[in-house]
């Protein structure tokens, strides 16, 4: 297992500032007492700060692309205006080890995209290099059935992977074949990109191995987002700690701004086509 950036947080110091993150995300500015002590219980599972990413051993991906000759494509220019935060967004991975300098014969383009912001996404354009993967037939679950799943259901807390993907590393071969060109050099990525056409599979069936004999009615996942719904308040913070007790095994990390959990009394009633709808917005928060 390799573990990216720096060493954690002093427990204490971790503490105070998960805290602090998740009582910033409520409207009200508070935290239950019942559900802090089991974050508090768990406090490792989730990432303060960028920089304690981790990585699973459970998995390390391959990009099978069979007999292909490397596919070399030419360098995109990145616009000047903002040249000067592209160097410093790859300054930082190369810091944090999500990226390395590369040697490699494979070759594929930047593509800068303006996030609603206005800062930039660094993303790769990996259409050609998809073409010649072998693909990845793992299923992703039916959104209809996970919804028909939550009827009846009253308590619910969403989770959000950190940096979902980010979690997964590459094989040395397929680091080579991860390879970017840029106007600062070639990098390759450590951990497993976006835009490959077998991320979302490879992620998913990660994450089934590990919450696999926990998933019933009760556990929904859906790539790096986890959805846990109960009828009882009880119940679910008895299945709110097995994950977090999986997700820690596993050497996985959560996002703390992304925690969001609530008392509801929404209902599901069957919809046109057979699909299910929610009715009854009323919402009361346990958090």
């Amino acid at each position: 297992m390799l573990t990216l950036g720096k060493k954690e947080l002093p427990r204490t110091e971790r503490l105070m500032k998960l805290r602090k993150t998740l009582a910033e995300n409520r409207t009200d500015g508070k935290l239950s007492a019942r559900l802090w002590n089991i974050v508090k219980q768990n406090n490792s599972v989730f990432a303060v700060e960028d920089l304690e990413l981790t990585q699973t051993s459970l998995v390390k991906h391959e990009i099978d692309t069979g007999n292909t000759v490397p596919i070399r494509q030419r360098t995109r220019p990145v616009p000047l205006g903002v040249r000067a935060e592209f160097k410093e967004m790859i300054k930082g991975l190369l810091e944090r080890g999500i990226i390395e300098r590369s040697t490699s014969p494979w070759a594929s383009p930047v593509v800068l995209v303006k996030k609603k912001d206005g800062s930039i996404r660094l993303c790769v354009d990996y259409r050609e290099l998809n073409k010649c993967t072998k693909p990845d037939a793992y299923p992703l679950p039916a959104i209809d059935v996970m919804l028909q799943s939550l009827q009846g259901k009253r308590y619910f807390t969403s989770l959000d992977m950190c940096s979902g993907y980010w979690q997964i590393p590459l094989s040395e071969d397929a680091k080579a074949k991860s390879a970017f060109t840029t106007a600062e050099g070639l990098f390759q990525f450590t951990v497993l990109p976006f835009g490959l056409c077998t991320s979302p599979a490879v992620f998913q069936r990660m994450m089934d191995k590990v919450l696999g004999k926990l998933k019933d009615q009760e556990i929904f996942v859906y790539i790096d987002d986890i959805l846990v719904a109960t009828e009882s308040e009880d119940r679910h913070y008895e299945v709110l700690m097995q994950v977090f007790k999986a997700l820690e095994g596993a050497n996985l990390k959560l996002k703390p701004q992304k925690l969001w959990a609530s008392g509801v009394v929404e209902l599901l009633r069957p919809g046109d086509e057979g699909r299910y709808q929610m009715i009854n917005n009323a919402v009361s928060f346990i958090l």
